[in-house]
């Protein structure tokens, strides 16, 4: 990646979790350099569209209700979020960063992009790139636990994955958790404590958020350690690329050492 990309990091709230029939009420973008100077941001919100029905639990959560009086429309604000995305990356290729984006936020967007019909994908064209500080966090408490402290869940030695729970075991205020631009800070000083001890991953995540990031990872020497926490418990895969099909270039072949057969 060039040290010249800059960051956005990007954060939604809705009216749900279901991405298919949940709406954006709240959008909040913060634009930084590659050691996190603020260069601009953007928070937005809009009132819920006609036809949505708004989860109870989702309001609870979020707090949007005030936005139900917003004379701003979903088009409105959709339109206004690509054009600050096109804008902060016209001269210069951006690394669009969410947590559990890939899962969530990104396809909110995107369908929501092409619910006002317009080109749905902004994150990952034009040399753009994606990252999700969920996946990275992941690797981070599997391999090197020592960057932060885990939150634990009080039942047992359980890893809560929850970013308002990182932010505050590491203490950094989550006090705003929830609010678009203030989870994008969150995000920001999460990533900062991160990189502060150990820059190579970061880095080395940031080198990935592409295709092309991808395939010169992949293609390198030795083999690959991969880092999940599931059900709230870690695990670790020693992994070595095999290949993949030319014509589904977004599925790959690994082969992992544990397994047994």
């Amino acid at each position: 990646m060039s040290d010249n990309n800059n960051l956005i990091f990007y954060d939604t709230e809705t009216t749900g979790i279901q991405r298919d029939f949940s709406q954006i009420l709240q959008c909040g973008s913060v634009l930084t350099d590659n050691a996190f100077n603020s260069l601009g941001e953007q928070d937005i919100g809009c009132a819920p569209l006609p036809w949505i029905i708004p989860n109870p639990r989702a309001m609870l959560t979020n707090k949007k209700t005030n936005l139900f009086n917003s004379n701003v429309s979903h088009y409105e604000m959709i339109l206004d979020l690509q054009r600050q995305w096109k804008q902060w990356t016209l001269d210069n290729p951006g690394i669009f960063i969410s947590y559990n984006g890939h899962s969530f936020d990104e396809e909110l967007v995107r369908r929501q992009f092409f619910w006002n019909l317009l080109e749905p994908y902004t994150t990952n064209t034009n040399g753009n790139g994606r990252l999700d500080l969920m996946l990275m966090m992941h690797n981070v408490v599997c391999f090197f636990p020592e960057a932060i402290n885990i939150p634990l869940f009080e039942d047992g030695p359980k890893i809560s994955l929850k970013l308002e729970d990182i932010a505050r075991a590491n203490n950094i205020s989550a006090d705003s958790a929830h609010d678009a631009i203030a989870d994008c800070n969150l995000m920001i000083d999460v990533t900062k404590k991160i990189n502060a001890v150990v820059p190579d991953v970061f880095n080395s995540f940031l080198n990935i958020s592409t295709k092309p990031g991808v395939m010169n990872l992949l293609n390198t020497d030795g083999f690959l350690a991969l880092g999940e926490v599931f059900r709230r418990q870690m695990f670790r895969y020693p992994v070595v690329f095999c290949g993949g099909d030319p014509s589904r270039p977004n599925e790959i072949v690994f082969f992992d050492f544990q397994r047994k057969f």
